[in-house]
């Protein structure tokens, strides 16, 4: 158990880590389709304990580039379908430092013998501050009406069903923004997909993940603060599962970049995953990404798994597994 704790520690420790970069828009997080990391109601599905990590380094090629890092952690509790968990998001993007910090409890219910339906409630607080030192601007610019930092609630809700082959989840993310339109920023996440066994040691995903988000920006006069709709995110992918150790496949994040990658179970508690976006878009979004998982799953002690009267599917981590 105390070796299983250092190995804990050391996961949370690389998802916090890392040096702040300069880069130029607010668009890393719509990008995450780790549903772990946005939709509350996707653990619940889970009995065993789970500790996910994950880091992206958007548009490699271009100078200051966006870089997030993410941490979600799960634990479930004992003789329920209940589980709760922190995820914390760290964003440098452009002259901005966003985190985003969240409190998170799920339940799920059955609806027949083999589909069950998620709730999740996530409750949290994001922080946004910029570099002032960093700060250039056209002659004559104003930047007195700007919140150099700014602490903000947050809340995440997220509905889930799962059955034997099928999954549909739909979540949504809003910033309670204290800005000066009064404007609040919601993120609506829609996935789905299905599991189909080919033979005893390969198994086949395809998935759909869509996102919606707002945007907010600050022109160069820093006079007043805009909110438009940004375009809807849409990421299709076809997914491999080799021998209960191998996960390889491709996605298609339309005009912006076609996604490889492949996870490995490295050990028996941990896998860890690597993605190459190959940017195919226009403009920034002509430049690759790089991602990296890792993961940590602890089953439960056999007389707790016995006991728990959560969802069980047979063989389930594969139709969670994204």
């Amino acid at each position: 158990m105390k070796r299983k704790l250092q190995i804990i520690i050391i996961f949370t420790m690389l998802a916090l880590s890392g040096e702040p970069l300069l880069a130029q828009y607010q668009s890393t997080t719509q990008s995450l389709v780790r549903q772990e990391f946005f939709n509350p109601a996707y653990n619940s599905f889970k009995d065993y304990y789970s500790f996910s990590t994950l880091s992206r380094w958007q548009w490699a090629d271009v100078a200051y580039s966006p870089k997030t890092y993410a941490f979600n952690a799960y634990v479930p509790i004992k003789n329920s379908a209940f589980g709760i968990g922190p995820t914390i998001i760290k964003e440098n993007v452009g002259l901005r430092d966003i985190v985003t910090i969240y409190g998170s409890a799920s339940h799920n219910v059955r609806l027949t013998k083999k589909s069950f339906l998620a709730f999740g409630l996530g409750i949290g607080l994001e922080t946004s501050s910029y570099d002032r030192e960093e700060l250039r601007t056209y002659l004559g610019a104003d930047f007195f009406g700007v919140d150099y930092s700014q602490l903000d609630p947050a809340i995440s809700i997220g509905v889930m069903y799962l059955s034997a082959k099928y999954f549909a989840g739909l979540s949504t993310n809003t910033v309670f923004r204290s800005n000066s339109n009064g404007n609040t920023l919601p993120g609506f996440d829609f996935s789905a997909g299905a599991m189909y066994s080919l033979n005893d040691n390969l198994a086949f995903k395809p998935c759909v993940v869509l996102k919606y988000y707002k945007e907010g920006n600050v022109p160069a006069d820093g006079l007043y603060r805009a909110t438009k709709y940004g375009e809807i995110i849409a990421d299709v992918s076809a997914n491999f599962y080799i021998n209960n150790s191998i996960w390889f496949g491709t996605s298609h994040r339309f005009t912006q970049a076609q996604t490889f990658s492949v996870d490995l179970k490295v050990l028996k508690d941990i896998s860890f995953g690597y993605t190459f976006e190959w940017g195919i878009g226009e403009g920034l979004n002509q430049y690759s990404s790089h991602g990296i998982r890792l993961a940590l799953d602890l089953e439960m002690k056999s007389s707790k798994k016995k006991k728990f009267r959560g969802s069980f599917i047979r063989n389930r981590k594969p139709i969670l597994y994204l």
